[in-house]
């Protein structure tokens, strides 16, 4: 076969089981369907729930978030949820981890001011680390 629409009904023999056109959304009982939904477990928004949320985050405000959740885990600012001082290094060091990752992973592809908010944070929480670490 040449890898066209006759080999198991796939334009391209990648998804042997897709047919060549869009056939609209995949139903839930479908086996490629994961358990967070969608065939990737990806949740592209409708225009209605993009209306219904005020507020997008942008790549800054998600890295400050996580800049948030590590200085609650180094105990440096309450728990909003139970309004304690609770300390996990563990958790805040995974979180330098993932914004070390972030920063190695977009690297060439952010603005200069992400670039420095990025490189800033990471200094920032490396030290507060080394500090509650004493």
């Amino acid at each position: 076969m040449s890898g066209g629409d006759d080999e198991k009904g796939s334009a391209n023999g990648v998804f042997p089981d897709s047919p060549s056109s869009d056939p609209g959304p995949i139903p839930l009982d479908d086996p490629r369907v994961t358990p967070l939904g969608g065939n990737a477990g990806v949740h592209i928004r409708s225009d209605d729930e993009e209306k219904a949320d005020e507020v997008a985050i942008d790549f800054g405000g998600f890295i400050i978030s996580l800049g948030t959740s590590c200085m609650i885990n180094l105990g440096k600012h309450e728990d909003p949820h139970t309004g304690t001082i609770n300390r996990d290094l563990d958790a805040a060091r995974q979180v330098i981890h993932i914004l070390e990752m972030l920063r190695e992973k977009t690297a060439g592809n952010l603005c200069v001011e992400e670039e420095n908010l990025l490189k800033t944070l990471l200094a920032d929480l490396r030290q507060a680390y080394g500090e509650a670490a004493e």
